[in-house]
């Protein structure tokens, strides 16, 4: 059982946290003076390196990522630590939800980053599949989606969403004219701060930021209550413990020859990744 943060390692996360905002606050200006593709991905790897060393957060790629492009990265998601991370150890950007796109300043900033958002309303549906499918294509960098489509407790790796494929649908149904994309899985597993296993209570109470009420945490076949946090106050927390070790494994990416629509392919990589998270945690 991980100890709770005393009044001490609160000190501390205020200060931690403090410099994490005047990181923010320098590099704010210079990224809306960046013309955003290329540069504007190279420097949000950069901001978020800063804004990882800030909260303690370490980490460590295990695996070769593909050198092939377009390049989809698939993995599991459990927190906002994830997106300090990614970046760094990708060299790439994401798929992120309409919702942050209206956030004052951040959707700003997520967009000079290269980071594409997803608007699930159906009326919307073929417009986001076209812009997002033009934007992968043209993409020289890896583009980060997490098909769960929210972020869990940590416990297990939740289904898929085969919505978020609909891009690969021209390549398995065989058009000569489609991109090849290839996806390459990829599991996050997170560890304490000195890089030990955690528990699932541990994970969900210090590193996971998920709703409970949606995603119920069962342990002993019992409902355990966690305290939910809004995304800046658990970047707090995390900071408060002592921060954490992220360990990225980088998966063989799958054939996609036999795979005949976008529900198999969720179900096929929700398998991969499930299957090595559940070894791995």
């Amino acid at each position: 059982m991980m100890k709770k943060p005393n009044i001490f390692n609160y000190m501390i996360a205020s200060v931690r946290f403090a410099l994490t905002f005047l990181w923010a606050v320098f590099h704010f200006p210079l990224m809306m003076l960046n013309p955003g593709g290329r540069l504007g991905v190279w420097q949000f790897k950069v901001f978020m390196r800063g804004v990882a060393f800030f909260c303690g957060v370490r980490f460590c790629v295990k695996g070769e990522i593909s050198k092939t492009r377009p390049l989809l990265m698939v993995g599991n998601h459990m927190s906002v630590i994830e997106f300090t991370i990614l970046p760094w150890a990708f060299n790439g950007s994401f798929f992120g939800k309409a919702e942050i796109a209206k956030m004052p300043l951040v959707g700003i900033f997520a967009h000079k980053a290269g980071v594409q958002f997803i608007d699930r309303r159906p009326s919307k549906a073929m417009e986001m599949t076209r812009k997002i499918r033009e934007f992968t294509e043209r993409a020289t960098w890896p583009m980060v989606i997490f098909p769960e489509g929210t972020s869990s407790n940590g416990s297990r790796v939740y289904p898929f969403k085969s919505s978020l494929f609909t891009i690969i649908e021209p390549q398995l149904n065989g058009d000569p004219d489609a991109a090849q994309f290839t996806i390459q899985p990829f599991v996050m597993v997170f560890r304490d701060k000195n890089g030990c296993p955690v528990s699932d209570l541990d994970r969900a109470q210090h590193y996971a930021y998920f709703d409970s009420k949606k995603t119920p945490l069962i342990i002993d076949g019992q409902e355990v209550k966690i305290k939910e946090r809004s995304s800046f106050g658990q970047v707090f927390h995390v900071i408060a413990v002592g921060g954490v070790t992220a360990e990225i494994h980088l998966l063989p990416p799958p054939p996609l020859a036999d795979i005949k629509d976008r529900k198999e392919l969720a179900e096929t990589l929700h398998k991969i990744v499930n299957d090595a998270y559940m070894k791995l945690k």
